[in-house]
């Protein structure tokens, strides 16, 4: 029975893990869903969050530890609630004996399972079967504090997955810083250091960003694992003394022999988980202080680097900038040289253009004396323009004289034609018809 039980309780510690993890990729998923939807693009969470790779590593860490703490709190007070509860039958204050431990056990499993998974109902079953077993308390102390620091080194061990991630978160800030200051030192180049300063800058923002958040991480996980361990063991200490006392008093406990040697053993016993107390807490003080001072360490190994990086850095950029000013002194003497050989060749050019003004001027000297030598010739084609005006004139007088000599050669044909029909003589009709025919054919000759 007990060793069926113990294996259910692994395979629900194994669940919840596995439950646990699965949350803890879920929430991780949704803060970065919510930061990229409604955070700015120059925000701090966004800068250091989500400026590389090892951040989300670091977040998506953080997340599955604080989930573990808060499942683990959750037990804590599950487990507080039994503490109160009356779980046995009623006994009357008066001893019972140990036959009537099966009854009880009988009792205990008709408990709820979230009831009998608990510390406290493990420890009281443990004991009954204990008690069942031998049919006698014998023995009962012993068994009582074995359970108890079974449950100490149970309840120490489901922190072990916290622990580890507050170890690694760390270890991974380290890591982004390696890799920031790697990335910058690689894209530092003298001859663009201009161009590289982004570059540069960049890398160092990882390597700080990384560490500042790992640091706060554990910081954070570091006080809430205490939190969670304080509680955890007020929760022990007060389980081992319910059931001790709920125990002790509804059974009647067998005398054991050896009365004062056992009562050294009980005592030295009790002074021996005291000095183990102790040493458990300073121990947790010095693993305390010893990562206060690894935290301390690394902050001035990182101001020192941040120191060194910026010497080398100004000394790169004095270099950079003579090389620079070298460069611009070169780049003055050449643009002065090509001014000067670009004003000489303007010079030239102005008295190219002085010459050729001096020659347009000759030109229109010599056009001016050619158009005054024409002005006699344009007198002389206009006089010969007015001559032929009157010669045509003349022709076209001349053409209508001639037209009317030949009407009136044409009416003397005709008055000599009736005449010679009327039958007049031929003397005075032959002698003027004689002569004017002559004169048509001479005007027309001419």
């Amino acid at each position: 029975m007990g060793e069926r039980q113990r294996s259910g309780h692994t395979f629900r510690g194994t669940a919840r893990q596995i439950t646990v993890l699965i949350l803890s990729l879920l929430v991780t998923a949704g803060i970065y869903a919510a930061l990229w939807s409604y955070a700015p693009g120059d925000s701090i969470l966004v800068r250091y969050l989500s400026g590389h790779w090892v951040e989300y590593i670091e977040t998506w860490l953080f997340a599955w530890a604080m989930l573990a703490l808060i499942q683990r709190l959750w037990l804590l007070r599950r487990e507080r609630s039994v503490l109160g509860r009356d779980l046995l039958e009623a006994h009357g204050g008066t001893p019972v004996p140990p036959s009537k431990a099966g009854q009880l056990l009988q009792r205990l499993d008709r408990l709820p399972a979230r009831f009998r998974a608990t510390i406290y109902v493990r420890r009281l079953r443990s004991a009954l079967e204990f008690i069942a077993v031998r049919q006698s308390t014998r023995g009962l102390e012993d068994h009582l504090r074995d359970q108890a620091e079974a449950d100490a080194d149970y309840a120490d061990g489901s922190l072990s997955l916290v622990r580890f991630i507050t170890w690694a978160v760390p270890i991974l800030g380290f890591l982004g810083t390696v890799l920031g200051i790697t990335n910058a030192v690689a894209n530092v180049t003298p001859e663009q250091i201009t161009q590289s300063i982004s570059s540069i800058t960049d890398g160092l923002a990882v390597a700080f960003d990384t560490t500042a958040l790992a640091l706060g991480y554990s910081i954070c996980l570091m006080f809430f694992t205490f939190v969670v361990d304080r509680s955890q063991q007020l929760l022990l200490h007060a389980v081992d003394s319910t059931a001790y006392q709920v125990l002790t008093s509804r059974f009647t406990l067998a005398e054991e022999s050896g009365g004062e040697a056992l009562d050294i053993i009980r005592t030295g016993g009790q002074r021996l988980m005291e000095f183990a107390e102790q040493l458990v807490q300073r121990q947790s003080l010095i693993w305390t202080e010893s990562l206060l001072a690894l935290n301390r360490r690394v902050e001035e190994q990182s101001q020192e680097q941040q120191a060194r990086f910026a010497a080398s850095l100004e000394n790169l950029l004095d270099r950079t900038l003579a090389a620079h000013q070298e460069r611009l002194d070169r780049l003055e003497e050449e643009t002065i040289s090509s001014a000067a050989q670009l004003l000489n060749g303007f010079n030239h050019l102005g008295e190219l253009l002085d010459r050729t003004r001096q020659a347009l001027e000759r030109q229109c000297d010599q056009v001016e004396r050619l158009s005054s030598s024409l002005k006699p010739l344009a007198e002389m084609e206009r006089e010969i323009l007015r001559l032929q005006e009157t010669m045509r004139l003349n022709l076209e007088t001349l053409a209508s004289g001639t037209a009317i000599q030949d009407a009136v050669h044409s009416l003397t044909a005709a008055i000599h034609l009736l005449t010679v029909r009327a039958g007049a003589p031929a003397s005075s009709a032959t002698i003027p018809a004689s002569q004017p025919p002559n004169r048509p054919s001479q005007g027309n000759a001419a």
